[in-house]
């Protein structure tokens, strides 16, 4: 099965053309959308016309860029000019982006292709896609469940062959859950590696944009292709874009942590295991840990997030941002109406979670969460003076069924228990499938210091190369 970098240059060796990849995905797209949903906006036909004139031009296929004329997909929570933004929430249903994000920017610039906006959880608030609007999406691999979250549809047009890549975001999980779920690698990068210029703010402190690829090297690919430093983002940083690494890991020293502190099903714990031993195999040392404060991630994730959500999207108020033309006697009360019949139940919660934090919670409850999350910080950067990578699993099961009540606790966590540090602590981290059960892929992650994304690549590429002839996808989708 070719991923985005094999097909970018089979193009450039003319053994493929432009439109020929993107009509494949065109056709994909019309045959499992009906059953997948993972679509808001088709950009099939744009697609067309923009192959058309690249194979008539030329010009980008000339230089050195390795993803031109490679079909991607975008989460419809990135903006791009002129066509709908939808976060998949009735408020902004009909509102077109008037910019286009830096990020998918360069990409275009690259050369690559973009299909159409992806399906997510309703302003990025949740982790099955569920919550959309407009509908789920389902998990190409089996209907029956979900594509994870919130990058659902992002996740799910990669596994059905709708796309060769796409743009997720990431604030506690959404781009890595989703790909363990779809059996796909899911990268966060560093926070500031990537512009936010043109993402709908979530949680300002942590969102990223991420991809979700076929490949660990098509991670790089992306990444390489959509960092760097932007002027109109005060959080991006100049930091190198290249990103070549080898599946060299003699030198490297990898923590595990202690299967002892996981609450995750027997089919996690073994993948882990596995995952850890292969490394270990290929001449990496090993450290099993233990680390409190990692075990409090998601609680101090669940506090800071609804508190920066309820700011951030204080801004839709149906006046400046679409909204559902709400009728009521005065400001406040339309306010107050278009609130309640623009966003869906989850996204209100959590709002409302957040305004409680900030105003008389903000002692008892924010602040506290605030010094937690720099306690988890600290401990994290104290563990790569010793580790130069982390391996933890990406999910506490494989992909639920659809309408599984999501069941959290204090002692369990959620379905992100696992990847809420990373964003809390702004850290690199990419997850990957290593096992299988019932069917289903088995995710691992791996966790790095800042700006260590090429360590990433490279013990990702060990497990990748090395991984088990039975996580091996469900041949769901063309090949070229």
């Amino acid at each position: 099965m070719m991923d985005a970098v094999g097909l970018g240059q089979a193009i450039k060796r003319k053994k493929i053309r432009i439109s020929e990849a993107v009509a494949l995905c065109a056709e994909a797209m019309r045959q499992k959308e009906p059953q997948v949903h993972a679509f808001l906006t088709d950009l099939s036909e744009e697609a067309r016309t923009q192959a058309e004139q690249m194979e008539r031009s030329g010009a980008l296929l000339q230089a050195d860029l390795p993803l031109a004329g490679v079909p991607f997909a975008v989460k419809d929570n990135i903006s791009l000019q002129g066509v709908r933004l939808t976060c998949a929430s009735r408020m902004l249903a009909q509102y077109r982006a008037a910019y286009t994000a830096t990020a998918l920017q360069r990409l275009l610039d690259g050369g690559c292709i973009c299909m159409g906006k992806t399906n997510l959880d309703e302003f990025a608030f949740g982790s099955t896609g569920e919550s959309s609007y407009f509908g789920p999406t389902s998990n190409p691999l089996d209907l029956r469940r979900v594509a994870g979250g919130s990058s659902s549809g992002s996740a799910a047009a990669v596994a059905a062959g709708e796309c060769f890549f796409a743009l997720g975001s990431d604030s506690g999980g959404s781009v890595r859950l989703p790909a363990a779920y779809c059996g796909l690698v899911g990268l966060l990068p560093t926070y500031g590696r990537v512009s936010r210029y043109g993402l709908v703010a979530h949680v300002s402190s942590m969102d990223q944009i991420g991809c979700i690829t076929r490949s660990v090297r098509d991670s790089a690919a992306v990444l390489a292709q959509m960092a760097g430093k932007d002027p109109r983002d005060a959080t991006s940083v100049t930091a190198p874009k290249q990103f070549a690494f080898s599946a060299d890991i003699r030198d490297y020293r990898i923590g595990v942590w202690d299967p002892e502190e996981i609450g995750a099903e027997a089919c996690v714990l073994r993948t882990l295991q596995a995952a850890a031993q292969l490394l270990k195999e290929h001449a990496a040392d090993l450290a099993y840990f233990r680390l409190e404060e990692l075990k409090n991630a998601e609680s101090i994730y669940r506090v800071i997030e609804r508190a920066e959500a309820s700011s951030n999207l204080a801004r839709f108020d149906g006046i400046k941002y679409g909204g559902t033309k709400a009728k009521a006697g005065n400001l406040a009360a339309r306010y107050a109406a278009e609130e309640e019949q623009g966003f869906g139940q989850e996204v209100k919660d959590r709002i409302r979670r957040g305004r409680y934090y900030l105003s008389e919670g903000y002692e008892t409850v924010y602040l506290p969460a605030v010094e937690a999350r720099w306690k988890l910080q600290a401990a994290l950067m104290e563990a790569f003076r010793h580790c130069d990578l982390l391996l933890l699993p990406v999910s506490k099961d494989i992909a639920p069924l659809k309408g599984t009540p999501a069941e959290y606790s204090e002692e369990t966590g959620g379905a992100d228990a696992f990847t809420t540090a990373a964003n809390l602590a702004q850290l690199p981290a990419i997850a990957l499938p290593f096992g299988v059960q019932d069917g289903m892929p088995v995710g691992v992650q791996l966790m790095a210091a800042p700006f260590c994304e090429a360590k990433l690549f490279a013990a990702a590429a060990v497990l990748e190369k090395n991984a088990p002839n039975e996580i091996k996808r469900k041949e769901n989708v063309h090949t070229i």
